[in-house]
């Protein structure tokens, strides 16, 4: 994706919240508004931020936001975009630059992350889990199975196990070869499907 290219939100969807408000390196918490009067949410949980900001949206975000605000049975009126991590990097493979880039500052930032992560779950209706596999280009596995579980548990604890979901994909599953639930980008979302149980191991296992 090119950093520089820019993008609307689609029509009717309006940035209601951001945080931080003004920083084109990090995003903890992306949050828009559909048509409907409802203040109903879903929560959508992605590896990284890629481009979308106040101002300009970026693909993924308008894909994501497109399919709630037609869907006839899943409609909600607050859209949240969560992130994994939360490094804006539009090309997933670079992700492990920036977090190389941001050692010393890693760790809080992280666990504001996830600060951010179990303040609006525990507020979400349905939560979809989108994250796809570990980064390419010499990721840390390790890294991303923790940061997994630390969402896992944070959905336990605020017992979301029935309101989770995964984007059903058109032509391609909802899972990856790898076990982890399908990441919108380069894929056409035609539907949600439940997901039944959670097991994270060597290999992340989502039962749908």
């Amino acid at each position: 994706m090119n950093k520089n290219q820019k993008y609307s939100y689609p029509e009717k969807i309006i940035v209601s919240n951001i945080y931080p408000e003004a920083d084109n390196t990090i995003r903890y918490f992306l949050q828009l508004k559909t048509p409907l009067q409802s203040k109903s949410s879903a929560t959508v949980i992605m590896m990284n931020p890629q481009n979308a900001s106040r101002e300009n949206s970026d693909p993924t975000i308008n894909k994501v936001c497109s399919f709630f605000r037609d869907n006839s049975q899943f409609q909600y009126g607050v859209i949240n975009i969560l992130n994994l991590f939360p490094f804006y990097e539009p090309n997933s493979h670079l992700l492990v630059h920036e977090i190389e880039n941001n050692t010393k500052s890693f760790e809080k930032t992280m666990k504001d992350n996830f600060k951010k992560i179990n303040e609006i779950i525990k507020l979400s209706d349905i939560i979809v889990l989108a994250w796809g596999n570990v980064p390419k280009n010499k990721f840390s596995k390790e890294l991303h199975d923790k940061a997994v579980l630390s969402v896992s548990n944070i959905l336990k604890k605020h017992k979301k196990e029935n309101c989770l979901y995964m984007f059903k994909y058109r032509n391609i599953s909802s899972l990856t070869t790898k076990g982890n639930p399908g990441h919108p980008s380069r894929k056409s979302i035609e539907d949600l499907l439940k997901v039944r149980d959670i097991k994270i191991t060597t290999k992340s296992r989502f039962i749908i």
